[in-house]
């Protein structure tokens, strides 16, 4: 499950650089179906910029339609959470999974193999995918400061069972 926040932790990064993001922990918060992992090879990630990295995954089990990803942002220092930042997914954000897809296809559908389709239903599978991840000017918004990022996928049938999750610790630094 690594390497599945360490692929979103991806998503902090962009082409002129106004920060540099340094990645301090990346941790496993349970998942029952989802597994991976991965590198980011890019260091330093520039923000705007590009990163490369790699998502070796195990989905274990078919993904429930109703399957919702959240994504919390928060700022250490204060605990205040980061709002979503439009459509494209960038900060705390909640979506069904089947409608990111459809919707934002260039945030999520990066971390599929090419010989599997980005829709649902998404079945169980395995597969290790090379990644090119741009990352907008929007995080700049952020502003410098040390962050925690949760990702988890749950059912809205049950949401309180994580179906995957990752906790991401980065610091966002002046360039």
């Amino acid at each position: 499950m690594n390497s599945f926040l360490a692929v979103l932790a991806t998503l902090l990064v962009a082409t002129n650089a106004k920060y540099v993001a340094r990645v301090a922990s990346l941790t496993d918060c349970g998942g029952t179906i989802l597994t991976g992992t991965g590198a980011i090879f890019t260091d330093p990630i520039l923000v705007p910029g590009e990163a490369s990295g790699q998502f070796d995954f195990v989905l274990s089990a078919d993904l429930p339609l109703d399957a919702i990803v959240e994504k919390r942002v928060f700022k250490i220092d204060t605990q205040e959470q980061v709002p979503c930042l439009g459509a494209g997914f960038l900060g705390s954000c909640t979506i069904r999974v089947c409608d990111a897809l459809a919707s934002i296809p260039d945030i999520f559908c990066p971390f599929f193999p090419p010989n599997l389709p980005c829709e649902c239903p998404l079945l169980a599978t395995s597969g290790s995918v090379p990644l090119t991840l741009n990352i907008p000017e929007a995080y700049i918004q952020f502003g410098p400061g040390d962050y925690e990022q949760v990702v988890r996928v749950y059912s809205e049938a049950d949401p309180e069972t994580n179906l995957a999750c990752a906790d991401l610790k980065y610091t966002l630094i002046n360039a």
